[in-house]
């Protein structure tokens, strides 16, 4: 009986490989579990099923290499999944499972393609020094509702599709600061509720692409003056530009140096 009073278990450092589900069927008051610092391969709905009063898990730095759907019984978790060897996100969260936040930070995520995070719901989903992103696609976070993606310190994101935050419910923050950013698409606020950007620490190009900044009114942008940015020792902002051309690609062509490849542009007036 005195197990079913337990709130706080902390099991890292213990190289366990299997959890012990059975054990904590008889949990049902836990608001804490760390699994963190063991061997686990994979995370499942059945490690969590029957923990209905938890809020608060983590299982970083073990070796689990996907995230897939997981069933929480219950909302307002938060999960933390962070420096393991994670290389591929599919999050198919149900729509009564809501997370407080999702931290993915330091894995080996490559690129983020469609429907990694369709349908979740999610206030804070975090995903920072992750050294190997470098691209984020259209349809990411597509029917998602998530308040604040925090992706800073990632040093070779160099890739933000102009829709990536198109149709996400209730996105008011975006942290793309100290990253491989060269341009700032105006494409990222247009049909989305984003009300905060931040992305200071990017490679910005003086250019057109940046120019938009100096009207904005519908979100305030995190970045250095543009009379700093594009000041001495750099190309400055036009002060006549070409319409805003907007970039909408599905995927990324990318060519080797000493290559070759044939691009077709469709354009319709």
């Amino acid at each position: 009986n005195g197990v079913n009073n337990l709130l706080f278990l902390n099991l890292s450092h213990n190289h366990i490989e299997t959890p012990p589900v059975a054990m904590f069927s008889k949990l049902i008051n836990l608001k804490t579990l760390d699994l963190s610092h063991n061997y686990l391969p994979s995370v499942s709905s059945e490690l969590v099923s029957e923990l209905r009063s938890l809020t608060w898990l983590s299982v970083s730095s073990n070796r689990i290499h996907n995230i897939d759907f997981i069933s929480f019984p219950n909302s307002g978790i938060q999960f933390f999944a962070t420096q393991n060897p994670i290389d591929n996100i599919t999050w198919y969260a149900q729509r009564e499972a809501r997370l407080d936040t999702l931290d993915i930070s330091g894995n080996l995520i490559k690129v983020l393609s469609s429907v990694s995070f369709k349908g979740a719901i999610i206030e804070k989903l975090i995903m920072s020094d992750c050294k190997h992103l470098s691209a984020v696609y259209s349809g990411v976070f597509a029917e998602s509702a998530i308040k604040s993606i925090d992706m800073s310190s990632n040093p070779k994101l160099q890739y933000v599709d102009s829709t990536a935050f198109s149709n996400v419910f209730g996105l008011r923050e975006v942290d793309l600061s100290n990253s491989g950013l060269s341009v700032v698409s105006q494409g990222w606020t247009n049909h989305s509720t984003i009300e905060r950007l931040y992305v200071r620490g990017n490679p910005l190009l003086c250019d057109c692409n940046l120019f938009w900044l100096e009207g904005s009114v519908t979100v305030d942008v995190d970045i250095l003056p543009l009379s700093d940015l594009c000041g001495a020792g750099s190309a400055p902002v036009p002060r006549h530009c070409p319409p805003t051309i907007i970039y909408k690609s599905a995927h990324l062509t990318t060519v080797d140096e000493g290559s070759s490849a044939v691009i077709r542009c469709k354009v319709c007036t």
